[in-house]
């Protein structure tokens, strides 16, 4: 595990650190309200399974994709998949999908698309896909500052607000160690995030709270 955890996966991603994350109990709440009981959940991005280790032990099925091998080798009771989001092909869909960790935020109009139809080919025509998001008033409130995260020092450096665009630097400090993570998210107004899922293919658009928008598949 530590050969694997000292890893950097594919989008840079730090896998000590998310391997050191608490459980995400708040994202697994969410989830659960929207979301039947024993249902069964795809979880694109699912990284360590923080938020998977919380689902399945609420007693959800799931299927936890990420294109990091050592990240999902921390992954245990799952059904697992090594794949990029943006080419998955599983040929079955499910209750309920589940895009986190603000990857609809991603300042690539061409990957955030092929994420959202990801979505909308696996989600079953009775089905919800779940988005976790920025909220709009990040173009106003992102600044540097840090904050504690079990284990892990969590901090944003070097905080730049263009809009609608924010850029920064994400640091990490656990065990002795510093990582660092450049990225650029493109940050939404709802209207904004309704249109972008509309035009993947979805109907009905709801915020369920301030970072996370339910979407039915259209009919």
């Amino acid at each position: 595990m530590q050969q694997r955890a000292s890893r950097i996966a594919a989008d840079g991603s730090p896998v000590l650190v998310y391997a050191r994350l608490p459980p995400g109990t708040a994202e697994a709440d969410v989830i659960t309200s929207a979301v039947r009981p024993g249902a069964h959940l795809l979880e694109l991005g699912a990284g360590t399974g923080r938020v998977t280790h919380v689902l399945l032990a609420r007693g959800y099925a799931v299927t936890a994709v990420d294109n990091s091998p050592e990240m999902l080798a921390c992954i245990q009771g799952a059904e697992t998949v090594e794949a990029d989001i943006e080419t998955l092909a599983l040929g079955r869909r499910f209750d309920a999908v589940i895009l986190g960790s603000h990857m609809v935020n991603t300042d690539d109009d061409v990957q955030r698309r092929a994420f959202l139809r990801a979505c909308r080919d696996h989600v079953a025509d009775h089905g919800i896909v779940l988005i976790e998001h920025h909220t709009a008033a990040w173009l106003q409130t992102a600044n540097d500052g840090e904050s504690q995260a079990g284990d892990v020092v969590v901090a944003l450096r070097d905080v730049r607000r263009h809009a609608p665009f924010v850029t920064a630097t994400a640091e990490y400090r656990v065990d002795g160690h510093v990582f660092r993570q450049p990225f650029t998210a493109r940050i939404f107004h709802q209207a904004e995030l309704a249109q972008e899922l509309r035009d993947a293919g979805f109907g009905t658009v709801a915020p369920l709270n301030a970072t996370w928008t339910l979407a039915h598949p259209a009919t």
